[in-house]
This record gives C-alpha cells, structure tokens and sequence, in this order.
C-alpha cells in the first residue's frame, strides 16, 4: 500500500545479517513515495527498554512519522 508519512524510522538488527542480505523490499515503495528516511540499527535479541526508548527518542529527534521494522 501506500506510504502515509513523510520519513521513516528503519529499524535493523545491530548485527551484519540484515545489511548484508538484500531485504530491502519495501524501499521501493518508500522510495516511490518519495518519503525520506533514518536508519536506527542498534537492536539487538531481546532489546531492552532502555533500547526501545533510545529509538523512540532517536525517531522523535530525526522528526520520523513512521516506522519500517527489518529485523532478522
């Protein structure tokens, strides 16, 4: 479907398996949208809180209005 928003927040594993692998899929529909987007690949198995508040603020700060998940 359509992109409703105008930057992303893509969320990735800290690990080299989601880079390395070639899932980005859904780029061509945010890209087609022309919305803009900032990579936040510090989650781990398992992330904690104080990691899903670091993306919380990091998505806030960047001023993101969605959020695309890959995580692997």
């Amino acid at each position: 479907g359509a992109v409703h928003g105008k930057k992303a927040l893509v969320v990735i594993s800290n690990g080299k398996s989601t880079r390395a692998k070639d899932i980005w899929t859904d780029w061509k529909t945010i890209k087609a949208d022309k919305a803009e987007y900032i990579i936040f690949d510090k989650v781990g198995s398992n992330p904690t809180k104080p990691v899903v508040e670091e993306g919380g603020r990091f998505a806030k700060e960047n001023g993101c209005d969605f959020i695309v998940a890959y995580l692997i």
